[in-house]
């Protein structure tokens, strides 16, 4: 199964779904293997929010013509 995370109370003050995406993201910043994860969120109401959130890394070109 999948790692399971908790994000710290009121994580940034986010919707419940936002607030799982940018801890996964925190959490793949400090660990480049994480693949796949569950993290619970409580909201300020106290409801428990369960997530499954799928990292895919990706590589982004832009070009510009300068001359």
């Amino acid at each position: 199964m999948s790692d399971v995370r908790t994000a710290p109370t009121n994580w940034f003050r986010e919707e419940p779904h936002d607030a799982a995406e940018l801890y996964a993201l925190e959490l793949y910043g400090q660990d480049r293997t994480l693949k796949k994860l569950r993290v619970n969120v409580r909201d300020v109401a106290g409801t428990l929010h369960v997530f499954s959130v799928t990292l895919r890394p990706t590589v982004e070109a832009s070009v510009k013509r300068v001359s």
